[in-house]
């Protein structure tokens, strides 16, 4: 709209009397030039906003692998390495744990537990449910206290997060009974 008023600024500035529609015409091209320049510098630091997300939702693991400490990413855990546990650290699968030392996770994301819960390396019942998994460290939950090491059995959609998260992906839309109620009366 502003090349269109700019360029008829332009046009009419040749007309007999009207030179200074000239000056119109340049001052509409540079705030046109001034209006994209903005932009351009605006999408580009969301654009690096938005990598600097990226690299901080990328989180690192510390696994044991050929008896060597090595840090990798969360996304690079297999079942069968060796997670090292320390506080404030996000489990990157489930794992059974193997050496606790006063380890505490918070897994309220899973289980609604407001307060961590001790972890040992003793078994645990079979049909246990999954609050009383003492066991277990799960994907996605933080260790709160201690340190331990576990070893990882479940990656990705197979974790317990994952299974939930493959459960709301395949629930369908259910109409409400209101819903219902209506396109029964619609389609009489």
């Amino acid at each position: 709209m502003l090349l269109f008023a700019a360029g008829l600024a332009y046009a009419v500035s040749f007309l007999p009397g009207q030179t200074d529609r000239r000056l119109t015409a340049f001052f509409i091209l540079g705030i046109i030039a001034i209006s994209v320049l903005l932009g351009f510098f605006e999408e580009f630091r969301s654009q690096k906003t938005l990598e600097a997300l990226d690299k901080l939702l990328v989180f690192k693991a510390v696994v044991l692998r050929g008896g060597a400490r090595r840090q990798v990413d969360a996304a690079e855990v297999v079942p069968g390495d060796i997670l090292v546990l320390a506080q404030g650290q996000k489990a990157p699968a489930d794992a059974r744990v193997i050496e606790a030392y006063g380890l505490r996770a918070d897994e309220s994301a899973l289980t609604g537990e407001s307060v961590a819960v001790d972890k040992s390396p003793e078994a645990v019942a079979l049909d246990a449910v999954l609050a009383e998994r003492t066991s277990m460290i799960y994907g996605s939950t933080y260790t709160t206290h201690g340190t331990g090491l576990a070893v990882v059995v479940q990656t990705g959609m197979a974790t317990e997060v994952g299974q939930i998260a493959g459960t709301l992906q395949g629930m369908a839309e259910r109409p409400t009974r209101s819903r219902s109620k209506s396109a029964a009366w619609l389609a009489r």
